[in-house]
């Protein structure tokens, strides 16, 4: 029997009541669901060509493709996890043809991706060791990725000449915590309840044998890139052969941590004892 109020309105609110017979225990109740996982999902273009002159054209086109899904949670309703996502792309492409027989294609590109995550628990959570745990958390992703691009192009008798650069950064944000991390209070915290014999006696009667507050958010924002460039001559042989040759190089930028929070692992993991941990500076 729920002996405290607060608890009561609680009770009610996240958990389920039974909709089957009773058991031969009275503690233990059943309860059959057939829930629907709703997911929404738009995609969207828009396309822009334009042709300024007889050598000089420009294209520009952006994507959205936005999308979210709840899953119920299989224990207690309100505590369903939500995830969205939301990727957009920018595209613009300015083409110079010179003559005939050279053509310059400068080109530059925005791809950001957001994934945010959570779950629809109370601010306080509740712990039931062995039966449940019910509260809010929460897990966001930010990634957006830069890109620059030039080719130029050049026919000469049989030979087909380019060359070309790309340079590329991307920037990766992350947090997650719960509820704790979002406010304060005493509304924001950890209540738990051991398992014993009396231990849902001890939850009707709201008398936690545990308690802890943690309030941190955890994150990180990291950073990279790379820069390539390349030279290739496509030569017509005959009608029937083409013989491409080239040269290629990318070099990669070593990733970096807003606050220099990044570790190298050095060595084997058999045996683990032989694993060193570096960090930013390090030889």
């Amino acid at each position: 029997r729920i002996g405290d109020p607060a608890n009561a309105l609680f009770v009610n609110d996240f958990i389920p009541k039974a909709n089957q017979p009773p058991t031969s225990n009275p503690n233990i109740a059943l309860l059959v669901r057939n829930n629907v996982a709703p997911v929404r999902e738009d995609i969207g273009t828009i396309r822009f060509d334009w042709q300024a002159s007889h050598n000089d054209s420009l294209f520009v086109r952006y994507n959205i493709h936005d999308t979210q899904g709840t899953t119920p949670g299989l224990g207690t309703p309100k505590n369903d996890t939500i995830a969205g996502a939301r990727q957009q792309l920018g595209t613009i492409s300015y083409t110079r043809v010179f003559s005939p027989t050279r053509t310059l294609n400068l080109r530059a590109g925005v791809n950001r991706l957001v994934n945010l995550s959570g779950t629809s628990g109370p601010g306080t959570t509740l712990n039931l060791s062995g039966i449940f745990s019910l509260g809010h958390s929460f897990l966001n992703q930010w990634a957006t990725a830069y890109t620059y691009a030039a080719d130029l192009t050049e026919i000469h008798g049989r030979h087909t000449l380019a060359a070309g650069f790309e340079y590329r950064t991307t920037v990766i944000n992350r947090s997650h915590g719960n509820a704790s991390a979002l406010s304060s209070g005493p509304c924001c915290c950890t209540y738990t309840f051991l398992a014993s014999a009396t231990q849902l006696d001890n939850f009707f009667r709201n008398i936690p044998d545990q308690f802890a507050s943690p309030g941190v958010i955890g994150g990180n924002s990291g950073k990279s890139g790379s820069l390539s460039g390349y030279l290739e001559d496509s030569f017509k042989v005959s009608r029937t052969l083409t013989v491409n040759t080239g040269l290629r190089y990318d070099y990669f930028f070593r990733p970096t941590e807003r606050y220099g929070r990044i570790i190298g692992i050095v060595g084997s993991a058999f045996p683990i004892a032989n694993l060193r941990f570096t960090k930013p500076g390090d030889e």
